[in-house]
């Protein structure tokens, strides 16, 4: 069975494969028309969730999630974001020999995006902004949701195999922070601008 961030990272690289063929501005030119627009994607990550003062570190947890946004030039854009959990067949981790499930039942984010050009088509980026979760903790007997709304940020590299494709990579530290737990996220995804 694929996993299903794999499944949807391959489905969006074959949409965008497609878009890559259009003639376009080169990658370098700053003012080049098309430097602005909305934009698309689509993501998965794992999400850590963490408890201070319980025996276990952390409990990890897939999300997938779409994403759209402005970019208003090559240095600056605002981006949303929803997510929802999915199954990796692996849900469930013993914390002091009891199987626990913590899942993401939803997830939203609202960013500014800050976008630093290194190199034609690679760049390095910051997002800052607020984010929530709706997370549930099941113990088999016992569950316990939990919402949070909170400042997140984190840092990231994106890399464009063509102008309106953009490959990124981000770590979000303070994904978001709930009533004594937080987590932090790794995510992998593609947007296309039109």
């Amino acid at each position: 069975m694929i996993h299903p961030i794999c499944s949807a990272l391959v489905c969006t690289a074959l949409i965008s494969l497609p878009l890559m063929s259009h003639a376009s501005a080169p990658l370098s030119d700053p003012d080049a028309p098309g430097q602005q627009g909305w934009y698309v994607g689509i993501g998965g990550g794992n999400i850590d969730y963490r408890e201070p003062g319980l025996a276990w570190t952390a409990i990890n947890t897939e999300y997938l999630y779409l994403q759209g946004g402005w970019q208003f030039n090559r240095y600056l854009s605002v981006d949303a974001r929803l997510g929802t959990h999915v199954s990796s067949g692996f849900d469930w981790q013993y914390v002091d020999g009891v199987p626990v499930s913590v899942r993401v039942q939803s997830a939203y984010g609202l960013y500014v995006r800050a976008t630093a050009p290194i190199a034609s088509r690679w760049a390095l980026f910051a997002l800052g902004g607020f984010a929530g979760l709706k997370v549930k903790a099941d113990a088999g007997i016992a569950s316990v949701n939990d919402t949070a709304n909170s400042v997140s940020w984190g840092v990231g590299a994106s890399w464009k195999p063509d102008p309106a494709v953009s490959i990124d990579l981000e770590y979000l530290p303070t994904l978001a922070r709930g009533n004594g737990w937080t987590t932090q996220g790794f995510n992998v995804g593609a947007r296309v601008r039109f």
